[in-house]
């Protein structure tokens, strides 16, 4: 029995298509780090509470699998609690509003802040701040 062997035309236009088509399904990714400040993997809060100085969040977990396929499902029930200060006259969040950076943004560390909750204890949370990816001027 005589069997076919394929041409290596043939098996480099396939590893090209292949190896091409990989490529451009590759989602860009989150920064990691900007300007040697490290990123939280997370690009989205929901907030729980907005003060005059800014809004109390929930940080949402980005490994928690959710039963009706929303991301913000978890930022209640898996999110840490953060602080994103923000000036009076710019804070237009509200109340359970839900906040996604884009791609070139991400939240960071900045210290922490405490407050007094409703029942008068007082609570202790990671204050954030957000990153912006530096624009790159244009060549042309």
């Amino acid at each position: 029995m005589k069997t076919k062997s394929l041409s290596p035309t043939f098996l480099a236009l396939v590893s090209l298509f292949v190896f091409t088509g990989c490529a451009t399904l590759e989602k860009a990714s989150r920064p990691k780090e900007i300007q040697g400040e490290k990123c939280r993997l997370s690009p989205r809060l929901r907030v729980f509470q907005v003060l005059d100085d800014g809004i109390l969040a929930h940080l949402c977990p980005i490994d928690y699998p959710s039963y009706y396929d929303n991301a913000f499902e978890a930022c209640v029930l898996k999110g840490e609690v953060v602080y994103l200060p923000v000036r009076p006259r710019e804070n237009n969040y509200v109340d359970e509003q839900k906040i996604t950076l884009p791609d070139t943004k991400c939240f960071a560390e900045n210290g922490t802040h405490s407050y007094l909750s409703n029942n008068n204890m007082r609570k202790t949370v990671r204050k954030i701040k957000i990153l912006e990816e530096p624009k790159t001027p244009n060549t042309n």
